[in-house]
């Protein structure tokens, strides 16, 4: 294979995508008028500067405020482009400046504008009315591009990373110490395959893959093997597609006790993983006392130079003191930064957080990127760059990445690296037991993706939403299937949207849902608290309908906790009883969302003790997959008509 073909096949693929998902953004923004890109959410105009001061990374914070008060949801997402502009008489969009926001509310936008790439924040912000705008998300792409770019021009065989590259792509093979060498303690928290992974990892010399199905403590393994590393190495960087993945990382991992650096927006982080960021780690420096001295003195020296433009006096000596403030205090800060990041041993980001600039130039003995079978292959090689070897942990049998693009997807890119180096070396250790769910409930997907090697361990094997009571055999079963066939419960698209809804079947579902919480609550007075309930469905348009429904039931329902949210919503997470409302229902047994059988095996595998399951098997039954879960919920389970259910135990 040749390196310098494949990246540059990859990276025509992956501008095919960028092609289709600028598209997107221009039919919905730049395409619209002012009047409707405000109806959208997708701009805010009239808006007012409120504040301008100097913050981290020599950035410049603009916070603005509109005047007048909307019930539209802003597009606006922290971590994402957006572009502030003046459109007075005369300007027509061609001042704009383009940063990224850093917080959204109701009326008040943040935005980090680099002072690298604007050197001097224009006049026009001072005055004329001004606009905001969200925009393509162009940096990500350019990161990716230039990343994709570099690996294709790689020859020296005497660097690490094309011999990493090579690896990868599956024409050398990857490298294990010897076994002479594999002294290894057992881990007494972990089972078998767990310090099998773990061993595994600690001997790649090159590449390794843990394999974690829903359940079988995949997180876990991870940090311990980034626990033992450590003992050799002294920093590793661990990465994640998404940040709710790395804040869930960051906090697995402080918890053990190792020091740990969340690289990335603060803004975008929860609030219990603040404390980790490189900005409050920086405030708690014994030198952050002359930054800040700094920070503030460039703050008044800006507000100057805003008074002096209004009052048509010249800025040049104030810009000119400014600027020099503002070099010493990056200077400052760059000292502060190199010394936090050098201490830290373990660094956390995002794939494309990896670009951060506080990391470049920087290698790392290891680096692990976690849920890499949820991520597509241009950006999973941002932090291999920075690598001499690599651990990839995930699932390719969950959720795939997202592919804008039909003809991107059709030409490969839906295809993970995580699954080409699978495919491609014999280097997997498969976690084969799972701490969450009742067996009844694990098995299908056992059956169905892991080729019946998933085991349930002792303590959830038998678990029930009645605990030991056999009185209400039906209430207390894991698995229940709800039939609407025959009922003319069809589908239909909700409002304007292409999204789809069926009604009636939420209508049984809030009917079920009623009246199980109803019996728990007799059932288990006093703990109705610790019972934890999730509802899903592969449509959007039928969780938001569905959510409506139950803040009419706010009252009666307020004592359990519910959350509603997609499937992909519901990744990574679990609840003790889980609702799937399936939705499709019509004569032409089409199934559009649910085909994608890796997303039902997210959605079959929240569940802890009982899963409730809504759908038409008249418009399923024709699909193999579900032909073959309808037989197995009548063999383990309660599969009934909505009249038999109803005649049943719930009455």
């Amino acid at each position: 294979m040749d390196p310098k073909k494949y990246f540059i096949d990859l990276h025509n693929l992956y501008e095919i995508e960028r092609r289709a998902d600028q598209k997107d953004f221009e039919r919905s923004v730049l395409l619209s008028n002012l009047n409707e890109r405000r109806l959208k959410g997708l701009t805010w105009y009239p808006v007012r500067v409120q504040k301008i001061e100097l913050g981290f990374g020599g950035h410049l914070h603009i916070t603005v405020k509109r005047d007048h008060q909307s019930d539209i949801e802003p597009r606006f997402k922290v971590g994402k482009v957006a572009s502030l502009y003046n459109n007075s008489q005369g300007n027509k969009y061609e001042e704009r400046i383009d940063g990224t926001v850093e917080a959204v509310g109701k009326s008040i936008l943040r935005l980090s504008i680099d002072l690298d790439t604007y050197r001097d924040m224009p006049d026009w912000l001072d005055y004329g009315i001004l606009g905001v705008d969200v925009s393509f998300d162009t940096p990500t792409y350019k990161k990716i591009k230039s990343t994709l770019n570099s690996l294709s021009k790689i020859n020296s065989t005497k660097e690490r990373l094309p011999h990493l590259r090579d690896v990868f792509l599956g024409t050398k093979k990857p490298i294990f110490k010897s076994e002479a060498t594999r002294l290894f303690e057992v881990l007494a928290h972990l089972n078998d395959t767990q310090n099998r992974a773990v061993r595994m990892v600690l001997h790649a010399e090159d590449i390794a893959i843990i394999h974690g199905p829903p359940g079988t403590g995949k997180t876990t393994t991870m940090v311990a093997a980034i626990e033992r590393t450590l003992e050799k190495e002294n920093q590793v960087l661990v990465t994640a597609p998404s940040n709710a993945a790395v804040d869930m990382l960051t906090s697995r991992i402080s918890k053990t006790g190792m020091n740990v650096l969340r690289i990335g927006n603060p803004s975008r982080m929860d609030d219990e993983i603040l404390q980790y960021s490189l900005e409050k780690k920086i405030e708690q420096h014994r030198d952050y006392y002359f930054l800040k001295k700094l920070r503030d003195e460039a703050n008044t020296l800006r507000m100057l130079i805003r008074k002096v433009v209004h009052s048509n006096g010249k800025k040049d000596n104030f810009m000119e003191k400014f600027s020099k403030v503002k070099n010493q205090a990056r200077k400052l800060e760059k000292v502060i930064v190199r010394e936090i990041v050098d201490q830290t041993p373990v660094i956390t980001s995002t794939l494309v957080g990896a670009t951060h600039s506080n990391l470049n130039n920087r290698a790392f003995s290891t680096v692990f990127i976690d849920e890499a079978a949820q991520a597509l292959e241009p950006i999973c090689w941002i932090p291999i760059t920075k690598a001499k070897r690599v651990i990839l942990c995930g699932d390719h049998l969950q959720l795939p990445p997202v592919v804008k693009s039909r003809d991107a997807f059709e030409s490969g890119l839906s295809e993970t690296l995580f699954e080409k180096v699978k495919n491609n070396h014999d280097i997997s250790v498969l976690l084969d037991t799972q701490y969450r769910m009742n067996e009844k409930i694990m098995k299908f997907s056992s059956q169905q993706f892991y080729e019946h090697q998933l085991k349930a361990a002792p303590s959830v094997k038998e678990w029930h939403i009645l605990g030991n009571s056999q009185q209400f055999q039906q209430i207390s079963e894991p698995l229940e299937f709800i039939d609407t066939a025959g009922l003319e419960y069809f589908e239909g698209n909700y409002a304007d949207t292409d999204s789809l809804v069926n009604y009636k079947e939420a209508d049984l579902l809030v009917e079920h849902l009623e009246k199980l919480t109803r019996f728990l609550s007799g059932f288990y007075p006093d703990r109705v608290n610790d019972i934890s309930i999730g509802i899903n469905s592969p449509y959007k348009a039928q969780i938001n309908h569905l959510s409506d429904l139950l803040t009419q039931k706010a009252e009666e329902l307020r004592s359990f906790k519910i959350e509603v949210n997609t499937i992909d919503g519901f990744q990574g997470q679990e609840r003790d009883i889980i609702y799937i409302s399936l939705v499709r229902s019509n004569l032409r047994s089409e199934i559009g969302f649910l085909s994608e059988k890796r997303r039902m095996n997210v959605a079959l595998t929240r569940a802890r003790k009982k899963l409730v399951v809504m759908g038409d098997s008249n418009t399923l039954k024709e699909h193999e997959f579900y032909k073959t879960f309808l037989t197995y919920i009548r063999k383990n389970g309660y599969l009934q008509t909505v009249e038999e259910w109803r005649n049943g135990e719930y009455r």
